[in-house]
């Protein structure tokens, strides 16, 4: 009997160490998400809506404005204001090249500028500041003389640049067909004139050839985000080529 009692008493100990004790819940926190963290559903964040999740990542929601949007490049209104002081500081230069290149970037910057002010055409604006970019950076280029801190370039470099920038030009006209943007056509022709002025110095002015190329690199780059500003208003996109097995 003494030794069936103590095996009773041990098997009720190990069976108390095996069972955790359940310890209250705590009650739910209040709508908010509690310690002034924001709310778990909707609310709380920039675009507003969507869950919230620690380090500041949300799924879900309404896309932040663009006077919103954390890191990246600054709203594009800033960007517009910022191109336009970089206009002004370039004055009125009498080389009609940049006079053309200063003309289409005060057009797309005031395009631009429209664009952004309706949601649904945010990328449109964005494509358009960036080709009103690129037209800038191309016509200061231009205007200022290479300056003599900048070392010129090797032999080779310049041929690799130049041979770069062959091909690259290959893709103007297409890019100014797919942009269906009027204003562009003399683009790719100041495009070509650039590249021919380039070649003309690479032997006597290796400096002023780099920097005219590099010029004639941003005219083509202008043109692409031109072509990228038209896609998302195409009803339709072309068909992909087709694949050939012996290619």
């Amino acid at each position: 009997m003494i030794a069936e009692g103590m095996c009773c008493f041990l098997l009720s100990i190990l069976g108390h160490a095996q069972s955790p004790r359940m310890s209250p819940q705590p009650p739910p926190p209040p709508h908010g998400g509690g310690m002034g963290g924001p709310p778990p559903f909707g609310g709380g964040g920039p675009g507003g809506g969507g869950i919230h999740l620690p380090g500041g990542i949300s799924i879900g929601g309404r896309p932040p404005r663009d006077d919103q949007r954390g890191g990246g490049p600054p709203p594009i209104a800033d960007r517009i204001h910022n191109l336009r002081r970089r206009l002004q500081d370039l004055g009125t230069p009498t080389d009609p090249q940049t006079r053309l290149l200063q003309s289409l970037a005060q057009t797309y910057l005031d395009r631009s500028d429209s664009a952004r002010r309706n949601r649904d055409q945010f990328f449109l604006a964005d494509r358009l500041v960036t080709s009103a970019d690129s037209l800038i950076r191309a016509a200061t280029l231009l205007h200022q003389a290479p300056s003599e801190e900048t070392a010129a370039p090797t032999t080779q470099d310049l041929n690799d640049r130049l041979d770069r920038l062959y091909f690259r030009l290959q893709q103007a006209d297409y890019f100014y067909e797919q942009s269906g943007d009027a204003s562009a056509k003399p683009l790719p022709d100041l495009a070509r004139t650039l590249y021919r002025q380039a070649l003309q110095s690479t032997d006597d002015s290796p400096a002023v050839a780099l920097q005219t190329s590099r010029a004639a690199s941003e005219v083509v780059n202008a043109l692409e985000s031109l072509a990228h500003s038209a896609l998302p208003g195409r009803k339709r996109r072309p068909p992909p080529p087709p694949m050939h097995e012996d290619e």
